[in-house]
């Protein structure tokens, strides 16, 4: 396994050293992702070779080129239309970040985390109306924190567009939702009446 795993590093690192240019260290990159689209490894260096030799706008043209060619390979056209909402978030392109990201949920409209980065670019861009209906979807999705969380920002978003009752009914689920402590005076009182029956106890026990 270890030998095979030295193979495929020397063949990739071959690969690199055989590109006549950066663009072509680019494209062999994106044949990596292509092939591998779940390989993290793989997507971070595509975007590490584009940071380094300053190709962000180059490899926006090439994903979408890729993405346009996966169109029967869902999971390969998620990844790079995901790739691709990177790219323009470095560029500091918020509307076609956000569109890229809506291509990758279309493909994959279950996905929690993804969900969950297109609700805050929502929210970031203001477009407060689809960032609470996407983090509503976060909320039936997500099995973990993400479940409790996701309201917060919702009530937040109506109330401050004006959507008042929207923003008090999603507070009340919230409340609902928080662990119910016994109040200070009351575990006073508890405590006095335990204490208070010890002592009883201990009295007839004399």
């Amino acid at each position: 396994m270890a030998e095979d795993d030295r193979t495929r590093r020397w063949q990739r690192t071959e690969r690199y050293d055989t590109a006549s240019d950066t663009i072509q260290v680019l494209r062999v990159s994106i044949a990596e992702v292509r092939h591998a689209p779940r390989d993290p490894e793989a997507r971070r260096r595509l975007r590490a070779i584009a940071a380094e030799h300053g190709l962000w706008e180059q490899l926006a043209i090439l994903l979408g080129d890729e993405a346009r060619a996966a169109v029967d390979h869902l999971e390969r056209a998620a990844a790079f239309h995901e790739e691709l909402a990177d790219v323009h978030e470095n560029l500091d392109q918020p509307l076609e970040t956000i569109a890229a990201m809506e291509h990758v949920i279309a493909l994959d409209p279950d996905n929690v985390d993804r969900l969950d980065r297109l609700a805050w670019l929502y929210r970031r861009a203001n477009a407060w109306s689809k960032a609470a209906e996407t983090f509503e979807r976060v909320g039936q999705l997500a099995h973990d924190e993400r479940s409790r969380r996701a309201p917060a920002p919702r009530a937040s978003l109506y109330r401050d567009n004006g959507r008042l009752d929207r923003a008090a009914a999603i507070h009340q689920v919230i409340v609902a939702r928080r662990p119910r402590t016994p109040r200070r005076g009351a575990r006073s009182m508890i405590s006095s009446a335990s204490t208070g029956r010890w002592q009883g106890s201990r009295d007839r026990a004399r």
